[in-house]
């Protein structure tokens, strides 16, 4: 929901950007704190994104060093460079993030981890659902943006408490976007 927010208000500014792009700029931070996710290579994403009508497209983005601090700014750095490379091969990437935002919602889903490769992500689409929320110490039901991430990995590159920690410190990121 603070992602979708921030980009409302991005957007009643003429600024369009990508919802992947927030999730790019989570799983960069995340990569940053386990990278044995990328191989233990130089973060390089190859996204693939699967269209409404099932086309896929690829592009490879390598996040820089010089990624701003601030989420702002970094998302647009991002989203920047994703749209730079968009139809380029995947296959020279350090982990594969598979986008299925505009086709469906991903859950519970393996994700193809591809040769060479330690792990791969999967995003699905952002949803409207019902989610309980404590307000001044009472449940409250609420609707709420959820989208799900899935993570696939080989236990034997990537242990299984870092990739939990890796994919939280993703989604903590998300849920906490600055609005």
């Amino acid at each position: 929901s603070r992602v979708l927010a921030h980009r409302r208000k991005l957007r009643r500014d003429n600024v369009e950007l990508l919802t992947v792009s927030y999730f790019l700029t989570a799983l960069a931070a995340a990569v940053a704190k386990v990278p044995a996710l990328a191989g233990g290579e130089t973060p390089r994403f190859g996204v693939s994104f699967t269209t409404a009508d099932g086309r896929t497209r690829g592009s490879v983005l390598t996040v820089p060093d010089t990624t701003p601090e601030h989420p702002h700014e970094r998302v647009r750095a991002v989203d920047l460079a994703l749209r730079a490379n968009l139809h380029t091969p995947i296959e020279h990437s350090s982990l594969l993030v598979h986008y299925y935002g505009e086709s469906g919602s991903l859950l519970a889903t393996p994700t193809p981890i591809g040769a060479g490769h330690a792990a791969s992500v999967g995003i699905g689409r952002m949803r409207r659902e019902i989610v309980v929320r404590v307000v001044d110490g009472v449940e409250t039901p609420r609707v709420a943006a959820c989208g799900h991430l899935s993570l696939s990995f080989f236990p034997d590159r990537v242990p299984l408490h870092d990739a939990n920690r890796a994919l939280a410190a993703a989604v903590a990121i998300l849920e906490s976007w600055p609005e």
